[in-house]
């Protein structure tokens, strides 16, 4: 990517600096350009039959400036899971009070995919609509939630079309995992006084590259909004990868990408080690037609 760029100085952050300085500043570029990106993971995801779509197009807008305010990134957006009404999930794409993005971390051109693979599809989006789609029950929408199994699928999902991604948006999609296996000792070392806050806030920005604000961001999160919930990323992943993998030793030649993802998705919120058994018995429906084929 260095070299793309004609960068003398081909570090790692060198290189991540010049792709952030190709922000996209208004609105509707940014918006634009995530569309571009869902259109291409949408045909993609078909084309290599990666996991079975919901009936629906993706739902993605500009947040309100509260909602920009209260989570400064772009994330996704679901009403309850169960007694779904038939509401869609959507991704909010966040910005300030005077129309501008709260960070300049997501909003360069190489992040857009990773990102919306996370968030949108096949990741986050995909697995919430399924679930709404076709049925959760109360206890586990309401009990069930396992940070490992929602955010590991999501950071999974990332895997699923890294391949077919230009080397600057891998890069970009680099530096995210970067971020999530950080995570999985940053905060139970914060709280071991292993590492304190500020070398937290070092290793975050000087060696991943984070912005300044959302690695403040990221260090309250470790200290007291959400502790304990960061690692779950990285473990998940991990996990998705260790289950995935005795399933296709188990399954042979049988096995197929398209139905352990949708099993994956259909065994909703539990924890992935819980449900190997379910998997190995993996029946292997046939897809739903992309949304673009229906009446």
């Amino acid at each position: 990517v260095g070299a793309e760029l004609g960068l003398k100085d081909r570090s790692f952050l060198s290189v991540l600096g010049a792709l952030k300085a190709k922000q996209l500043t208004k609105t509707e570029d940014v918006e634009k350009k995530y569309r571009e990106a869902d259109a291409f993971l949408t045909d993609l995801i078909v084309r290599k039959n990666l996991v079975t779509l919901p009936n629906s197009p993706l739902e993605l807008r500009m947040s309100t400036v509260e909602e920009g305010m209260r989570e400064p990134y772009p994330h996704l957006s679901h009403p309850p899971l169960a007694f779904s009404m038939g509401e869609k999930a959507s991704i909010i794409l966040p910005i300030t009070a005077s129309g501008k993005f709260p960070t300049d971390d997501f909003t360069f051109e190489a992040a857009v995919m990773g990102l919306l693979a996370h968030e949108g599809r096949p990741g986050h989006e995909v697995y919430f609509q399924t679930l709404m789609d076709e049925g959760i029950s109360v206890i586990r929408a309401r009990y069930g939630y396992n940070v490992p199994a929602v955010e590991g699928y999501a950071f999974y999902a990332e895997d699923l079309v890294f391949p077919e991604l230009t080397a600057s948006s891998q890069l970009s999609v680099l530096q995210m995992r970067a971020w999530s296996f950080a995570r999985m000792f940053l905060d139970p070392d914060v709280h071991f006084g292993r590492v304190n806050p500020s070398e937290a806030l070092r290793i975050l920005t000087q060696e991943i590259g984070l912005s300044h604000g959302v690695a403040e961001n990221e260090v309250r999160r470790y200290l007291f909004e959400d502790p304990g919930q960061a690692p779950g990323y990285g473990y998940g992943y991990l996990k998705i990868l260790e289950v995935k993998a005795k399933i296709r030793k188990l399954m042979g030649p049988k096995f197929s990408e398209r139905c352990f993802n949708d099993a994956l998705i259909r065994a909703g919120l539990m924890p992935v080690e819980w449900i190997f058994d379910e998997l190995k018995s993996i029946k292997c429906p046939q897809p739903a037609p992309p949304f673009s084929e229906l009446g």
